[in-house]
């Protein structure tokens, strides 16, 4: 039983690591958007993924409405339009700053309930 719980918790680190690492990435967004200069702070988040989406050029399509399309059919519905809709509708720097804080906290979350008891 102990070989398993430790397997679960290497898991779980890694996906806090990874989780860390996603919010490290979008604060490392966050900080481009605001020295940028071009005006890209103001706009909203989901213009700016679209205009600069680099998935544009492997599948030949946008990306952002093909994980709407994933999101709402696979996973639930409810997920794409309130959360992920109203995220995308933030100015870009706000809404960087809101999935940083998530995938940061969420990391947090993972290692402080994957922590060993001494």
């Amino acid at each position: 039983m102990t070989a398993i719980r430790n397997i679960l918790r290497a898991f779980f680190r890694l996906l806090a690591l990874f989780s860390l690492a996603l919010g490290a990435t979008a604060f490392g967004f966050f900080i481009a958007v605001l020295v940028a200069g071009n005006g890209l702070a103001g706009q909203v988040l989901g213009q700016v993924w679209y205009q600069n989406d680099p998935f544009t050029q492997f599948i030949n399509t946008a990306s952002l409405p093909l994980i709407g399309a994933i999101i709402e059919r696979r996973i639930h519905p409810v997920l794409w339009d309130p959360v992920f809709l109203s995220i995308l509708g933030l100015p870009s720097w706000m809404g960087l700053l809101v999935l940083t804080a998530f995938f940061v906290g969420l990391s947090l979350i993972i290692l402080r309930l994957t922590r060993r008891a001494r």
